[in-house]
């Protein structure tokens, strides 16, 4: 009888795999980073739809020659291409007010130049000022040019706003008497001057002013919109309506001694002094952080009741005995 070999009689054990605990490790990274991978181009995937200059900010980390393009945005025009536009739809050019040098829209690397367009619409029929403002738009020079273009410059349209005025009850709010049938309505009133707050200003971007006028039996009044621009953001928002039966427009004065200035609005009927201001404060709105908070005018500067019977009195208008309880206060 043959015996059988043996190497087949014993039997040997099968070798086992061993694995590192650091490799299960460097398995679960990779898969997580991959999965993070997935998860981050979806988003900016749907970013991109929802908004194409969303990586516009990355144009600043490449070289000219591989920019990220812009899409959404209608092609450069000179002055004369928008006007000839605008026409066509029933609409005109205002005159442009310009603005600071800033980044550029396209590449965040170039600087250039940029302006404010009131587009103007007429009114019929209409008393006094005919054409009022119905939409701004942002433009930025840029040096895009055609083959058949000549020397006019081009500007790309970075953002439009469009602009109704406010409602004619609001306005008229501080000279009718709540018991008056005759508060108003709600028609909106034209907005037909765009200027540039100058002076003594707030620091945090570019403040502007939207005004119209309205007249109200023997009383002008003057209303408006106070506009603010945020550079950094190309972001153009309006904080604030006011309204001045006196016919005054805002202006921007330090008056609380804390060395920014705030802005005054005169609201004064007759012989009545009404006055409102405003401070600029900070809120967490990335596109444009900057909003005006009123400020309390009622607070008394002194902690005396003399003081504020004498605030009481003058508020009440009668300013001679007010000025006996200031006189006499001023004697203690």
């Amino acid at each position: 009888m043959n015996r059988p070999s043996p190497l087949l009689s014993q039997t040997q054990p099968l070798p086992q795999s061993k694995r590192s605990p650091w490799g299960t490790v460097r398995w679960i990274a990779v898969m997580l980073l991959a999965a993070g991978g997935i998860a981050g181009a979806g988003w900016w995937g749907v970013q991109l739809m929802v908004n194409p200059q969303t990586l516009l900010w990355m144009n600043r980390w490449f070289p000219d020659w591989i920019p990220i393009s812009v899409t959404g945005l209608k092609p450069p025009q000179t002055m004369t291409q928008i006007r000839r536009e605008l026409e066509q739809a029933g609409l005109m050019a205002g005159e442009p007010l310009p603005l600071d040098k800033n980044t550029s829209f396209l590449d965040q690397k170039s600087l250039v130049d940029e302006m404010l367009l009131p587009i103007l619409k007429s009114s019929t029929p209409c008393q006094g000022t005919c054409d009022r403002i119905v939409e701004l738009r942002l433009y930025q020079s840029t040096l895009a040019r055609r083959k058949d273009a000549q020397r006019e410059p081009y500007f790309q349209q970075v953002s439009a706003l469009p602009i109704v005025g406010p409602d004619d009850a609001s306005v008229v709010a501080p000279i009718v008497d709540a018991r008056s049938g005759n508060q108003g309505s709600t028609r909106a009133l034209p907005l037909t001057m765009l200027s540039r707050f100058e002076g003594t200003v707030p620091s945090e971007g570019v403040w502007l002013n939207l005004s119209g006028r309205t007249v109200r039996g023997d009383t002008t009044i003057a209303y408006g919109r106070v506009l603010h621009y945020n550079p950094r953001r190309f972001h153009l928002s309006t904080p604030l309506d006011w309204t001045s039966p006196v016919g005054k427009d805002p202006v921007w004065q330090e008056l609380t001694g804390q060395g920014q200035p705030e802005l005054l609005i005169d609201q004064t009927v007759g012989m009545e002094p009404q006055f409102k201001v405003y401070r600029v404060t900070t809120i967490n709105f990335a596109p444009n952080p900057t909003q005006l908070e009123p400020i309390a005018l009622l607070e008394s500067a002194l902690n005396l009741p003399a003081y504020d019977t004498a605030l009481l009195l003058a508020r009440s208008g009668l300013w001679s005995p007010s000025e006996q309880w200031l006189q006499s206060l001023k004697r203690r």
